[in-house]
C-alpha cells in the first residue's frame, strides 16, 4: 500500500512538474518496459479491468521511468474507459520499440484524430471529469513519447476500435 502511494505521488508529481514547465525533470534511466507494463496490467486488474499483453522487449528502453509509467497509464485508463476488449501489443525492432494499445471501443472521429492530442481537449463534451478525465492524458502521452525520440498515433481500426501506436526510440 505504502510503494503504492509513493508511486502515485511520484507520477502526480511528475504529471505536475510537466504540466507547469512543458520539461521531464527526472534522471533517464534503464526501464524493463516489460515489467512496466504488467505493472499496470496487475493494477487495472486490481479494479476489475482486464489487459491482455502480446510480445516482449528483450532489452531496456533508455527513458524517464516515472513519464513513461504515466505515458502508458494514460493510454490504458483511456482505452478502458472506452471499451474493454484491451490488448498491448510490444513489438521490439533493432531501433525502435512499438508498443500498440488495441481497443474494440467507438475509435475516435478521423477529423479529431490529431486534436485529441491537444491539451485539455476532451471528445466527450461535458465538465464531468468522470466521464472523461479533464483532456490532458494524450498530450501528456504525445509529450513524453516525444522526450523519450518516439512519437505517438492514433489511428481508427477498420473493423472499429482505435489503436494508440507508442514509437520509442533508441533503445538502450
Amino acid at each position: 500500500f505504502r510503494k503504492d502511494l509513493t508511486d502515485m505521488e511520484g507520477l502526480v508529481s511528475t504529471t505536475l512538474e510537466f504540466v507547469s514547465s512543458g520539461e521531464i525533470n527526472e534522471p533517464r534511466q534503464n526501464i524493463d518496459i516489460n515489467a512496466l507494463l504488467q505493472s499496470l496490467q496487475a493494477d487495472l486488474e486490481d479494479i476489475g479491468e482486464h489487459i491482455t499483453l502480446n510480445g516482449h522487449a528483450s532489452r531496456p528502453v533508455s527513458g524517464y521511468a516515472h513519464s513513461l509509467k504515466r505515458c502508458m497509464q494514460n493510454l490504458l485508463e483511456n482505452a478502458v474507459r472506452y471499451a474493454r476488449d484491451v490488448q498491448v501489443i510490444v513489438d521490439e525492432q533493432p531501433d525502435t520499440l512499438t508498443i500498440t494499445v488495441r481497443d474494440s471501443g467507438p475509435g475516435i472521429a478521423p477529423e479529431l484524430l490529431t486534436q485529441v492530442l491537444e491539451p485539455f481537449y476532451r471528445v466527450e463534451a461535458s465538465r464531468n471529469s468522470s466521464s472523461g478525465g479533464y483532456g490532458l492524458g494524450l498530450s501528456i502521452a504525445q509529450t513524453v513519447a516525444a522526450a523519450h525520440g518516439g512519437t505517438l498515433e492514433l489511428r481508427n481500426r477498420p473493423e472499429g476500435g482505435l489503436d494508440v501506436v507508442l514509437r520509442l526510440s533508441p533503445l538502450s
